[in-house]
């Protein structure tokens, strides 16, 4: 695919993983945000190929620095974000970055391995896409189904807790129909309708508990994440890459079921979010279908690369990525520990309704404001936050029946 020479490759796959780092770190801002202007754009570089896969490697291992520091969510991370602050709050924030950090890594290395099965069953193509409505209808029922009763709370606790689980995967659910149907009112080029739903879901309720007092000093430490959690949530990303309309954020919940500790969910998370990046190129060049924003760019501009190609960059984008993550979290929780909760709160709060606004428009912060009452009202409720990701589930499996 690419005809200039390699420094021109390894150039703008550096200027891709720069703009996918930095997409990680602003809240609002999507890999495919770079991958749609890279496209218009193609002309003023010389390999914007390279550009694209390289920013969308870079994005999925940077893009937990905002989810840790601000509890702000994307559509990879959502719930990621209770767990990580939960670490935040031990004074374990840059333990939460490492293992995201390093199992997206490894998750990148792993999906290398993949391409055999990835090119099999996307030349069975048809055979795969008839599975998906059982799939997403198998992983609603095991979230809501794995709700626990409290101790005490008598003969029919679980039960009530699984009824709770289903209204608010319901109403999550109902929201993400009405989330995107008006999605078709948000004009700006950067803006996305999942920035005021999952924020309100995930982020805010978040940002309105965490008040009072300051971050605790966080412990500068070097944690490797668990190694099955990493498996897990590539295998995640690695399924999710075969279907068409399933995205990345039905990945990460896949890739946490069964799992409880927070240290394995963030690490679940992240690789699946990762995992899904590669495989969906590889999905691209072994059958010529799209399942991402980035893959769907490259498709657009004609060009197909190599497995090599791929493997190249993304080892390339991943090494960079990683280190720059890892130097970012140390010299932010070295500061942030000196500001107040609820001045912090209070900032990001209104800097995510200016966003909104900015983005989406008075629709987008209507969805935020409805978003943010049903996020509030699963801890409320005693269940877990998991379940508004019926936000995503409930509209792609509408769509498959």
């Amino acid at each position: 695919m690419f005809r200039r020479p390699t420094s021109a490759v390894l150039t703008d796959s550096l200027l891709g993983t720069f703009l996918g780092f930095i997409a990680g770190l602003v809240p609002g801002i999507h890999s495919n945000t770079f991958a749609s202007l890279t496209l218009i754009y193609s002309s003023k570089f010389s390999n914007p190929a390279a550009i694209i896969i390289s920013s969308s490697i870079a994005y999925t291992i940077a893009n937990i620095l905002p989810t840790v520091l601000l509890g702000v969510p994307d559509e990879e991370t959502a719930i990621a974000v209770h767990p990580a602050n939960q670490m935040v709050l031990e004074g374990r924030g840059f333990e939460a970055v490492t293992i995201s950090a390093v199992s997206s890594f490894l998750a990148v290395v792993i999906s290398f391995l993949l391409y055999p099965a990835v090119w099999f069953l996307g030349v069975n193509y048809s055979a795969v896409t008839s599975f998906i409505p059982v799939a997403l209808i198998a992983i609603s029922a095991f979230l809501i189904l794995t709700e626990r009763g409290e101790e005490f709370g008598g003969r029919y606790s679980a039960w009530r807790k699984r009824f709770y689980a289903l209204l608010v995967f319901t109403v999550s659910g109902f929201t993400g129909i009405v989330a995107f149907q008006v999605s078709e009112y948000v004009t700006d080029p950067l803006g996305s309708i999942l920035l005021p739903l999952l924020t309100g879901l995930f982020g805010v309720p978040i940002l309105l508990q965490t008040t009072g007092g300051r971050i605790p000093q966080q412990r500068v430490r070097f944690r490797l994440p668990d190694s099955n959690a990493v498996s897990a949530g590539t295998v995640a990303g690695f399924l999710v890459s075969l279907f068409p309309g399933v995205s990345s954020g039905v990945a990460t919940v896949l890739s946490t079921v069964g799992i409880r500790g927070r240290e394995e969910y963030v690490a679940a998370v992240s690789a699946a979010n990762s995992a899904n990046a590669v495989l969906c190129f590889f999905m691209l060049i072994s059958a010529s279908r799209t399942r991402s924003g980035a893959a769907e760019a490259l498709k657009q501009l004609g060009a197909f690369p190599s497995l090599f190609e791929i493997v190249a960059i993304s080892t390339l984008s991943a090494l960079v990525a990683l280190p720059l993550t890892l130097a970012v979290a140390k010299v932010a929780f070295s500061h942030i520990t000196r500001l107040q909760f609820s001045k912090i709160s209070l900032a990001v709060l209104v800097f995510l309704i200016a966003l909104t606004y900015i983005l989406t428009g008075f629709m987008g912060v209507m969805i935020l404001f409805v978003s943010s009452v049903i996020g509030m009202s699963a801890p409320l409720l005693g269940v877990r936050r998991v379940n508004c990701m019926g936000c995503l589930i409930i509209p792609v499996l509408l769509y498959y029946l």
